[in-house]
């Protein structure tokens, strides 16, 4: 939650979403919200993440399977 204090300006913010592999490298980087917020307003915000099996059997390769 972030919360604009009751003065002040608007502030701008925007939601970045970044996806990293277990050796920390980026594999995706999106903005996935922009917008303002006047004095006394407040913000949540949510994640959830949807797994899916498939019916692919392959065994990972040294590194692991790339999507």
């Amino acid at each position: 939650m972030i919360r604009h204090p009751s003065e002040g300006g608007a502030w701008e913010y925007s939601v970045l979403l970044t996806v990293r592999d277990d050796e920390g490298n980026e594999l995706a980087r999106h903005v996935v919200g922009v917008g303002a917020m006047l004095a006394g307003e407040e913000r949540t915000f949510n994640l959830s993440v949807q797994v899916t099996p498939t019916s692919d059997m392959r065994k990972p390769g040294k590194r692991g399977t790339r999507h």
